[in-house]
């Protein structure tokens, strides 16, 4: 098995990588330290960034989308996605600033498991749900997300 190495001298914008992703058709997508989404296709390393000064905020969490362009947490700012070479924040989900895990469902809604701030779903109409420790939650930090065969939602808490 050979190992691939990518850093700053392959064009990462930051050597600390936090999320990987691995999409449809071998497409890697990279979160690092340094707020800089990155996507592998073949040798062709693509970066995308908020058009803003604030390029500091590290990615957390990164998820797969039915539309083929991830799910992108922030630290600090929320959840965007990448538009046009550039990350593009959502609307209505800023206040996810913290968002340590994310999944689209099979029926296209957003999960979102937060730092201290439970669980949120976003429908497809945009409206947020909110779940915590009074829902059932054993801690208000979701660290983990996934979905099994049957369709329930798993979450690994603190």
């Amino acid at each position: 098995m050979a190992v691939t190495t990518l850093g700053r001298a392959e064009g990462l914008v930051d050597d600390l990588v936090r999320p990987l992703l691995e999409a449809p058709a071998g497409t890697m997508w990279i979160g690092t330290r340094r707020g800089a989404l990155h996507r592998l296709r073949g040798d062709r390393l693509d970066v995308f960034r908020l058009p803003d000064a604030a390029r500091g905020n590290a990615v957390l969490s990164l998820a797969a989308a039915s539309d083929g362009r991830p799910w992108v947490g922030l630290a600090g700012r929320g959840i965007a996605r990448p538009v046009n070479g550039a990350l593009v924040l959502v609307d209505g989900l800023e206040g996810a600033s913290d968002a340590l895990a994310l999944l689209e469902d099979r029926t296209g809604r957003l999960w979102i498991g937060h730092n201290g701030q439970g669980l949120w779903r976003r429908d497809l109409d945009g409206r947020l749900h909110r779940y915590g420790i009074a829902h059932g939650l054993p801690s208000g930090t979701v660290r983990v997300l996934t979905q099994d065969t049957l369709g329930r939602l798993w979450a690994g808490t603190d």
